[in-house]
């Protein structure tokens, strides 16, 4: 039940974001989520810290760090990717234990 429920929400979403990334292309723009990658890759970095854990607010969240995972998404963060791919069924089991169980730790 929970699975099939998991399957619509996925179709609902890719809908919606294959919308938004052809209304993006339409209009000249990238309709992928930005990436860290390909932000930095010409940019030097000459060191890290490590901040730990830190809770940062949704609205600052602009893309993903990495261009592989950015091109899933259309840049409202809806899906992308066709049914039957790994990510999609990645999603369906995130969306089903949040369905059955809730979401109880941090995502890393």
């Amino acid at each position: 039940m929970k699975e099939s429920l998991a399957d619509s929400h996925y179709s609902s979403a890719r809908k919606i974001g294959l919308k938004a990334y052809n209304r993006s292309l339409s209009r000249g723009q990238n309709g992928n989520l930005p990436s860290l990658e390909e932000i930095l890759k010409n940019v030097e970095i000459v060191s890290e810290v490590d901040l730990g854990i830190v809770e940062i607010p949704l609205k600052k969240i602009i893309g993903t760090y990495s261009h592989l995972r950015s091109v899933s998404f259309a840049n409202n963060f809806m899906p992308i990717l066709g049914e039957n791919t790994e990510f999609h069924h990645k999603w369906k089991a995130l969306c089903a234990a949040h369905l059955t169980e809730g979401i109880k730790h941090s995502i890393k």
